[in-house]
């Protein structure tokens, strides 16, 4: 016959086993999504062998290059110029910049140019994406930002734009470009402000909820041995009654 100690053991083990054991995550639809694009972008990178393979991946990107505008950009003006900056965020030692999984990022981008022979250049909108660090063709996420503003020669004006980084994405390399559009009132032309490599990693968590999660696990760890030890004393004052 077991004693109740062992029982009361054997409880507590359980209880342990199932307040350490992770909880699942529950993902959406676009989660699930974003992930397949990743593995099927990867599998083709990988398979060169199957030239049948290889036309199907011909069409499917030609027929994808047609329907997106940041494949197939205009050229642009040789009088703009550009430049960036990323508030709160500096490249590393290697010029990479890293940002937060979950938060939004931006992005100031400068636009002057010296076009003498218009009036002014008409700035449409500006345009971003994260494509799949395996193959640029697959878009992850799009942005976009429409303007309608004039900007005469000589002037100089800076734009704000964000680029909202999901909390679905993981914590690897993405290529991360965005464009600004603009036409002279005949032509439309397109600059590539940012396109690069990025890391994005998990933000640093806050000390509160940190905190949080350690009373979480060791509340429920003190109960369970508490529990046994007041099992353990009254099966022991059950047994010197008996004697």
């Amino acid at each position: 016959r077991r004693s109740p100690g062992s029982a009361a053991w054997r409880l507590a083990a359980v209880l342990a086993l199932v307040c350490l054991t992770p909880r699942p995550v529950t993902v959406r639809g676009d989660d699930d999504l974003m992930a397949e694009v990743l593995a099927a972008a990867e599998a083709e990178a990988h398979d060169t062998a199957d030239p049948a393979l290889q036309d199907e991946r011909t069409m499917r990107r030609t027929h994808y290059s047609r329907s997106h505008p940041l494949t197939d950009l205009p050229g642009a003006l040789e009088s703009v110029r550009t430049a960036f900056y990323f508030p709160g965020y500096t490249g590393g030692a290697d010029g990479r910049y890293s940002f937060p999984i979950g938060e939004t990022v931006r992005l100031l981008s400068h636009f002057s140019h010296s076009q003498t022979d218009v009036e002014a250049l008409q700035v449409t909108g500006m345009m971003g994406s994260i494509n799949s660090p395996f193959d640029f063709d697959y878009y992850i996420a799009n942005f976009s930002k429409p303007l309608q503003v004039s900007v005469p020669a000589e002037a100089e004006f800076t734009f704000d734009f964000e680029l909202p980084i999901h909390a679905s994405l993981d914590p690897i390399e993405y290529i991360v470009a965005t464009t600004i559009f603009y036409n002279d009132g005949r032509h439309v032309f397109a600059s590539t402000l940012f396109n690069a490599t990025v890391l994005l990693h998990y933000p640093p968590r806050d000390p509160a909820a940190q905190l949080l999660t350690i009373l979480g696990i060791v509340l429920p760890l003190a109960l369970v041995a508490l529990g046994v030890c007041y099992v353990r004393n009254t099966n022991l004052e059950q047994a010197r009654e008996k004697q």
